[in-house]
C-alpha cells in the first residue's frame, strides 16, 4: 500500500566516517520510492520488515533523536500505520538486554529511555536483535523476493500480467509458486515471480508460511486486503 501523505521526517544523512567504516546496506525502496541507506544487518532487517509490511506505508530511518539524561540516543525507525497511528522504533542489541533468550525480556535502559519518550510527547517502541533473529526465515524472503519487487515496477507487461496473476485467484484461494508460474506459462516465469511478489509487496497476497520460501512456496490472498486497500 502507498500513500501520499507528506511525511514529517526526513532520514538523517549518513556521516562520511559511517560510509567508509560502517556496515552499509543499501537498497531502492519500492515502497518509498527511494533510496534507503541503512548501517548493519540487524537495522537492514527492520526495514525489509517494514518494507513488505502492507499496514506500513511509510517509515524512515534514522528519523530523530532522543535526549535520554543528558545524553542523546538516536532513534532507528519512525513509522506511521495505515490507520495513523505512529511510532518510533529503537533497535535493542543483546548486549543491552535483559534475559534476551525471554518472551518477558527488557531493555536495561527502559525506564529512562520510556521517560524521555513521554517528556518528548512520542510513541517509543523496542525490537530485540533477538526477535529480528528468531524471524530470520521470513525476513530472509522478504530479502530474495525484493529484487523481484523493484524489477516489477519496471517491466512493461506490469499491468497485463497482474491481471493474469490476479485471475488465478479468482479461481483458487491459495496456489504455490510453480503452479502460478505454470498456469501463465505463456509469460517469463521471471516476470511472474516478480508480479506475484509485487502483490505480496502491496498486500493483496501473501505467503502462507513466510518461513518456508522457495517455488513450492503456497501463496494466498491475504483476507484484509480490502480493509488495507480503504
Amino acid at each position: 500500500m502507498k500513500t501520499d501523505a507528506i511525511c514529517p521526517f526526513d532520514p538523517r544523512r549518513l556521516t562520511p566516517s559511517e560510509r567508509r567504516h560502517g556496515d552499509l546496506y543499501l537498497f531502492n525502496s519500492p515502497k518509498l520510492n527511494r533510496r534507503v541507506e541503512l548501517v548493519s544487518c540487524l537495522t537492514t532487517a527492520l526495514a525489509l520488515k517494514f518494507e513488505f509490511d502492507p499496514h506500513v506505508p511509510i517509515y524512515v530511518e534514522r528519523p530523530r533523536t532522543l535526549t535520554v539524561r543528558g545524553g542523546s540516543v538516536e532513534l532507528a525507525f519512525w513509522t506511521v500505520e495505515s490507520r495513523g497511528r505512529e511510532r518510533f522504533w529503537l533497535l535493542v542489541p543483546s548486549s543491552e538486554t535483559i534475559d534476551p533468550q525471554s518472551p518477558r525480556r527488557q531493555c536495561r535502559a527502559s525506564q529512562a529511555l520510556f521517560e524521555a519518550a513521554v517528556a518528548a510527547h512520542i510513541s517509543l517502541e523496542f525490537v530485540f536483535e533477538d526477535q529480528l533473529r528468531r524471524d530470520a526465515g521470513a525476513l530472509g524472503a522478504c530479502y530474495r523476493m525484493l529484487p523481484y519487487v523493484q524489477s516489477a515496477m519496471v517491466l512493461p507487461n506490469r499491468v497485463a500480467l497482474t491481471e493474469q496473476v490476479r485471475a488465478v485467484f479468482e479461481d483458487v484461494p491459495r496456489a504455490t509458486l510453480k503452479q502460478i508460474e505454470d498456469t501463465l506459462s505463456g509469460f517469463h516465469p521471471a516476470d511472474v515471480r516478480a508480479i506475484t511478489f509485487a502483490l505480496i509487496h502491496q498486500g493483496e497476497l501473501a505467503l502462507a508460511d513466510p518461513h518456508r520460501f522457495g517455488r513450492f512456496s503456497i501463496i494466498q490472498r491475504r483476507p484484509d486486503h480490502g480493509r488495507l486497500a480503504a
